[in-house]
């Protein structure tokens, strides 16, 4: 296996040594639409045909990968793939053994109730914060209460009742009466 003439084909710059080339394999599958399946052509390339790809998590997937081709750039004609996948497939179970957290996944959702608060419907998160939007649905629904409130007033209600900064507070009331126009 030539292993400059893949690294060439797969458009990875080899001139900045190996970390460069991990960061273009990690851009090149975290950019893509499936990176599991940009993980499984990476790994064809640096493997023997008859190897088998059956891995589920795309980043244990990149890691491998990057595993691979670190070994690849460091042997060069001494590549043995079969030997790098077992070197690589040591490492992640011995990561996995000693760094747990870095392979737990993130929830795909975040956890929300819905609470009707100044006569309207927001979502609030598990840790009591409001999800992105609900704040300005409250400012909106306190503002509809008395729009003829003055500027200051109203920046001191949105203060207290929002829990903003006054600057904060400042846009939203300006957002408010923009849009009550």
């Amino acid at each position: 296996m030539d292993i400059k003439e893949v690294l060439t084909r797969l458009n990875f710059d080899q001139t900045q040594g190996p970390s460069k080339v991990v960061q273009q394999v990690r851009d090149q599958i975290e950019g893509s639409v499936n990176p599991l399946s940009a993980a499984k052509i990476l790994f064809s390339n640096f493997t023997a045909p008859d190897t088998e790809f059956n891995f589920t998590d795309a980043n244990e997937a990149r890691l491998v990968v990057a595993l691979l081709i670190v070994d690849a750039m460091r042997l060069r004609e001494n590549y043995d793939p079969q030997s790098a996948l077992t070197r690589a497939g040591e490492w992640i179970a011995n990561h996995k053994a000693n760094n747990p957290w870095s392979f737990i996944k993130p929830e795909s959702g975040v956890a929300t109730e819905t609470e009707h608060r100044e006569g309207v419907n927001v979502e609030v998160k598990a840790d009591g914060k409001l999800k992105k939007g609900s704040k300005q649905i409250l400012a909106k629904a306190l503002f509809d209460k008395d729009p003829t409130l003055k500027n200051a007033d109203m920046i001191k209600l949105f203060v207290k009742e929002l829990n903003m900064t006054e600057a904060g507070a400042r846009t939203y009331v300006y957002n408010c009466r923009k849009a009550a126009k």
